[in-house]
């Protein structure tokens, strides 16, 4: 008898051992370090916000680099969208001009005519894990799946172009 508790105690400090370190490892997803700034931007894709942390690298002529670390779900929202489908919504969004971003580093965007365009290169990763944060084990309305790139630290590069038309509008294509 007193064998099986010590393995019952065993396998429950195992256990607990593995959800802290699995925790941490979540926790611990990479951050910005100089030159490098951290923001969050709020995206709406299908209906739902997002919550989305990002590094931007700043140039003197434009920003230079936007490197996507997460993102999550804000509140309770659902919508029919598949997980790729959120990730090419929560993009499109980020990349959009008006998002709150392009104006950390230079918000005045050249003439389409004439002049060259901000270039911004996106780093977004090619692999993402989605884990569930119960926040109520009771009302599941609440919970929060946040997404984080995986292990590999393999990333797309996509370049978009920032500039504003003879009406003042800005537009952005991909490079």
């Amino acid at each position: 008898m007193k064998n099986y508790s010590n393995i019952l105690l065993s396998l429950g400090v195992t256990l607990f051992l593995l959800t802290v370190g699995i925790k941490d490892e979540v926790d611990a997803q990479p951050t910005c370090n100089s030159p490098w700034t951290t923001m969050t931007e709020i995206v709406t894709v299908g209906g739902c916000n997002y919550l989305v942390e990002i590094c931007i690298l700043c140039q003197f002529s434009y920003p230079g680099q936007v490197k996507v670390l997460k993102f999550r779900n804000a509140g309770p929202c659902s919508n029919i969208l598949t997980e790729q489908q959120i990730i090419e919504g929560v993009e499109n969004q980020l990349m959009s001009p008006y998002s709150l971003w392009l104006n950390l580093c230079k918000g005045t965007l050249p003439p389409c005519k004439n002049a060259p365009p901000y270039v911004v290169k996106l780093e977004m990763p090619i692999c993402w894990k989605i884990k569930l944060d119960y926040q109520d084990l009771q009302d599941t309305t609440n919970n929060v799946y946040l997404s984080y790139p995986c292990d590999d630290d393999a990333y797309c590069q996509q370049e978009y172009l920032y500039c504003r038309d003879k009406y003042g509008n800005k537009i952005v294509r991909k490079g």
